[in-house]
C-alpha cells in the first residue's frame, strides 16, 4: 500500500498553491492509482478495503478531479462491483460525491445500476447535518 501524505499536498494544495511542484503530484496520482490497480487478493490488504486508505482516497477523488480521472482510468473503470461493498465503496461512492460534473459523468454508467440494484449506497449528508 502507497503511504499517504499529506492529504492537501496530495490534491495541490489549498487553491492549488502547489501549482508549482505539479509533476510530483501527478507522480503522487500514478503510484496511487497503480498501487489501487493491484488484483484484490486474500493475503494482502488492498488500498480500497483499508479503513483509512479507503477514505483518504475517496476525499482525494472529490476534491480533486485530475487524480479522480486517473484513478478511474487505471484502477477502477469495468471494476466497480467487485469495490462496491465494504470500505472500498466509499472510493466508489466518491466519484458520485465529486462537484465536478466531469467525474461524476465519467463514473455514471457503470455507477447508476449499482445504485439502482441497492448494491451501491451513496451517503445522505443532509441526514448527517441534522
Amino acid at each position: 500500500m502507497v503511504p499517504f501524505a499529506n492529504l492537501k499536498v496530495s490534491v495541490g494544495g489549498k487553491d492549488n498553491i502547489l501549482e508549482g511542484v505539479a509533476d510530483s503530484i501527478h507522480m503522487l496520482h500514478d503510484a496511487i492509482a497503480s498501487d489501487a490497480a493491484r488484483p484484490k487478493t486474500e493475503d494482502i490488504e488492498h488500498s480500497f478495503e483499508n479503513f483509512h486508505s479507503s477514505r483518504i482516497i475517496g476525499r482525494i477523488i472529490i476534491d480533486c478531479p485530475a487524480f479522480a480521472v486517473t484513478l478511474w482510468e487505471n484502477a477502477l473503470e469495468g471494476k466497480c462491483k467487485l469495490w462496491a461493498d465494504g470500505h472500498s465503496s466509499k472510493v466508489v461512492a466518491a466519484f458520485l460525491e465529486s462537484p465536478s460534473p466531469n467525474v461524476r459523468c465519467l463514473a455514471k454508467s457503470e455507477l447508476q445500476p449499482l445504485i439502482d440494484s441497492g448494491m451501491l449506497k451513496i451517503p445522505d449528508h443532509k441526514a448527517v447535518e441534522k
